[in-house]
Order: C-alpha cells, then structure tokens, then sequence
C-alpha cells in the first residue's frame, strides 16, 4: 500500500480480518508472488492504495476491491466508496432535469437498484443487507424494466420508480461495456429468470437477507451483492 507495508486479508478467530505486514517481511512469506501491471497510471495507483488504507477495518469492502481489480473497474477507486452518494435537489425542474439525463443514459441490460426511502422495510433491508439498494430490476430498452415483486414478475415503465421518495441508479456489468445488449437478448434472458412467475420466493428472500447480513455477498444473493461482486459501474442515478 505504501513504503510501510502491505495489507492482507485472511482468516481470524471471529472471521475474516485484515493485517497489515512490514515491507521488510514480504519476501519471507511462504508462496508470495509478486507482480506489476502498467495498466493503472500512477494517479490511478494511488486512488487504489488510498481505498484499501480507507477501508482496512472493512473486509468485505477490502475483498470488493479486490474483486474490482480483477475485473479492471477501477471507478470504484475514483469515488473511495462501494456505494455512492444520494443526490439532492433544490426544486422539482432540478429533480425533472436529472430524470430526464437518468433515462438518456441507460441502455438494455442495465441493473435499476431502488430504495423507497419513504419506506420502513425497503430501508430495513438496505440496511441489513450492507448496501444502499433494497431491490433490483432489468432496464429491457424504450423505458421498460422487467421486475420480480410480490405479485410475481412484471414489466412496466422504468417511472414506476419516478419520484422524490424513491433513490434509483443504473449500475452495467463491466462485460457489456464492451460488448452491448440488444432488447431482443435481454427479453430472451429475462424470459428463461428463475423466478416465480406467480408470486414471490419469501422464504428464499428471508434465508438470503439472513446470509448477507451475515456478510455472505455471494452473487446474486440480495440486490446489494453485486456492488460488492466489484464488476458493476455506475451509470447513473437520481
């Protein structure tokens, strides 16, 4: 990290922890590998030592960038932080603007993460799940998203999510920068969703909120899981 030392993360008595070891002692640890990539710039370079340093009392958050940097995202550095945050408004044409430049931005494919903050239970589940996002939805293309809710799964327009009380963002796997989506794919995705048709997986939502507040972040788990998985970019948000 700096002309002190390194930090690792391994296993402790009570879980995962991280430890900081001296310079001098990484050559002598057993099966260390060393190597240097010139993909980051030195700018670059710093930010990701300055957000291991920030985040060395957080290992989920340590093992995120770790991931991030497999992945080669490297926004995640930018920022410092593994969720963003909320946007203010001064008046509704401000509010109105940011929506409009929201929507220019997505395309099909993109993860919509939504928070009701006028909501006990969508914020409850934000916040017992480490995250910022309480549920999680696929952009299709020409405004429509495709959702499981408690009804079971629907399509309808991305401003069902369109107001003060909700916080929305469009997150895209970093795969598909490269490589875009059309709608006829993501419809052939959406359509093969293992989710329930005609209802909602309540055990199944309950058994993995349970794990991610445990601070299982697997894949997929809960809507925050893939802010933590370190492969997903930010779009945008309002």
């Amino acid at each position: 990290m700096d002309e002190w030392g390194a930090l690792c993360i391994g296993k402790g008595v009570f879980g995962r922890r991280i430890e900081r070891i001296p310079l001098q002692k990484l050559p002598s640890l057993p099966n260390v590998t060393f190597r240097r990539t010139n993909k980051p710039d030195h700018g670059q370079r710093q930010q990701i030592a300055n957000y291991f340093l920030k985040h060395a009392d957080r290992p989920s958050y340590f093992e995120a960038g770790l991931r991030a940097l497999q992945c080669e995202n490297y926004q995640l550095f930018e920022t410092g932080e593994l969720f963003p945050k909320r946007p203010t408004y001064r008046s509704d044409e401000e509010y109105e603007a940011a929506w409009s430049r929201f929507k220019s931005l997505l395309k099909p494919f993109d993860g919509i993460y939504t928070v009701d903050r006028s909501s006990r239970i969508s914020r409850f589940i934000a916040w017992a799940t480490h995250g910022t996002w309480s549920h999680v939805a696929v952009y299709i293309g020409n405004g429509e998203i495709h959702e499981s809710v408690t009804s079971g799964l629907r399509e309808g327009p991305l401003e069902l999510y369109k107001g003060r009380q909700y916080w929305i963002a469009a997150y895209r796997h970093v795969g598909a920068i490269a490589k875009p989506r059309s709608i006829e794919e993501v419809r052939a995705t959406v359509a093969s969703s293992p989710f329930r048709r005609d209802g909602y997986n309540y055990r199944g939502a309950i058994r993995f909120g349970i794990r991610a507040f445990f601070n299982d972040h697997s894949p997929d788990l809960v809507p925050n899981s893939a802010m933590y998985a370190g492969n997903r970019i930010l779009i945008g948000q309002v």
